[in-house]
């Protein structure tokens, strides 16, 4: 698995800033903070892959919730992603 340090390392951060329409302080904080903002995770990953750089999940900060009625993004059987529940909580059905 590849970390943030070495993946800017190999890209550049210019080119990280370039691609996800920030600033270079704004690659340089994430850096510097361990982890990618999660809404640069698909410009990263087409970014990673046209270079044949692994882009890895770790390296993004995801938000956690405690919503009862979560769900989450799961590779499905056939390949694509789907939302899976992650609690067996009742979902609200709305006002009856």
């Amino acid at each position: 698995m590849q970390d943030i340090r070495t993946f800017a390392l190999k890209v550049g951060r210019e080119k990280i800033a370039d691609t996800v329409g920030r600033t270079r302080s704004a690659v340089d904080n994430a850096v510097r903070n361990g982890a990618f903002p999660a809404a640069w995770f698909v410009s990263l990953r087409a970014l990673g892959k046209s270079l044949d750089i692994e882009v890895s999940e770790e390296m993004f900060g995801w938000h956690r919730t405690k919503d009862a009625n979560a769900t989450k993004l799961v590779q499905g059987q056939d390949g694509k992603k789907v939302n899976e529940r992650l609690t067996d909580a009742p979902q609200d059905q709305g006002a009856a």
